[in-house]
């Protein structure tokens, strides 16, 4: 946000202390999935406060509708592959490999089919076609 860094260093300062804070609780818990969870958290308090304060100071929602689909479109592919994944167990890296590439293909598959990508989207999309053919 223009002219007020004060502020954006506060909220980070502030959401960092709280995070460590999580952080000491959830760890002596939970390990590595509790220091997951306390910058999960921290992470969407911060955004959070930036939300609220973009629309404060600069009058701007930088939410759009659109954005609530292309969520609603991802919720799709990460419920089926935690359905695959309770059917068929495979584990390590090759795991990690299949199932994020699965995820990609699907994700985008659903977000070209529902038209969620605006002309800007397009004409961004075109462009790294472009440089990407040119090397």
């Amino acid at each position: 946000m223009i002219g007020k860094s004060k502020i954006l260093l506060i909220d980070t300062l502030v959401v960092s202390v709280i995070n460590l804070l999580l952080s000491i609780i959830l760890v002596q818990e939970y390990g590595m999935s509790g220091a997951a969870f306390s910058t999960m958290i921290s992470l969407i308090l911060l955004n959070l406060l930036f939300l609220f304060q973009a629309k404060k100071f600069l009058s701007i929602v930088p939410l759009k509708k659109k954005m609530l689909r292309i969520f609603l479109i991802s919720l799709i592919p990460t419920f089926f592959l935690f359905f695959i994944k309770r059917k068929i167990e495979i584990s390590g890296f090759l795991s990690i490999f299949l199932f994020s590439s699965f995820f990609i293909l699907i994700y985008l598959l659903l977000i070209f089919l529902t038209s969620c990508l605006d002309k800007n989207d397009l004409m961004v999309l075109k462009s790294i076609n472009k440089k990407l053919k040119l090397r």
